[in-house]
C-alpha cells in the first residue's frame, strides 16, 4: 500500500530511482526487501513513455487498473 501511494506522488522520472533507492536502504536496514516481481503498477491517465520508464526502473509488470487485489476486483466508479 506505500508504495502505491509513492508512486503516486512519484511525479518527476528521478523520482523513481529514489523511491527504489529508499525501498533498497530500508530492505539492508530491516532485512525486509520488496520482491518487485511480485509488484504491478498500474496506469490510470498516465502515457506510455511514462510507462515504459516506470517499468525500466522499477522492474515491475505493467498492467492496466481494472484488476484484482486480495481476490477482490478493483475498478474506476464511471457515473451513468
Amino acid at each position: 500500500m506505500i508504495l502505491s501511494f509513492l508512486l503516486r506522488v512519484a511525479t518527476h522520472p528521478k523520482d523513481l530511482h529514489v523511491l527504489r533507492e529508499i525501498l533498497n536502504i530500508f530492505g539492508h536496514a530491516s532485512r525486509l526487501f520488496t520482491n518487485l516481481d511480485k509488484c504491478v503498477a498500474t496506469s490510470i491517465q498516465c502515457i506510455g513513455a511514462h510507462l515504459d520508464h516506470i517499468q525500466s526502473v522499477l522492474q515491475c509488470k505493467i498492467v492496466e487498473f481494472m484488476y484484482r487485489y486480495l481476490g477482490i476486483p478493483l475498478h474506476l466508479q464511471t457515473e451513468e
